[in-house]
């Protein structure tokens, strides 16, 4: 299964405040001091939006960004020669070994 896109997640969030917290796309839009043309544009995925935006958003919203570490630590074991652990008889050991 594909991870759902940030820009998704963001859009989700933004969705079950508007439900949840009942509060209007206008009230975010003012909070986070950007234009409702932005975020429809961006809700209905014509348009991306500023990191600087984001952040305005994420603020308002109360949002936090999660890491998945055991997927991370998969993803990592599973490239060839990349975030691989040193072994004792390897010839590039770390130092103090």
């Amino acid at each position: 299964m594909e991870p759902i896109k940030i820009t998704d997640q963001i859009r989700k969030l933004i969705t079950e405040a508007k439900a949840e917290a009942k509060i209007s796309w206008h009230r975010i839009c003012k909070l986070a001091r950007i234009s409702p043309a932005s975020l429809s544009n961006f809700m209905s995925g014509r348009c991306g939006l500023s990191q600087e935006t984001l952040d305005a958003l994420g603020k308002v919203l109360g949002a936090k960004v999660t890491m998945d570490l055991d997927k991370l630590r998969k993803l990592a074991s599973e490239a060839p020669g990349r975030g691989r652990p040193v072994e004792k008889n390897d010839k590039t050991k770390a130092k103090g070994e």
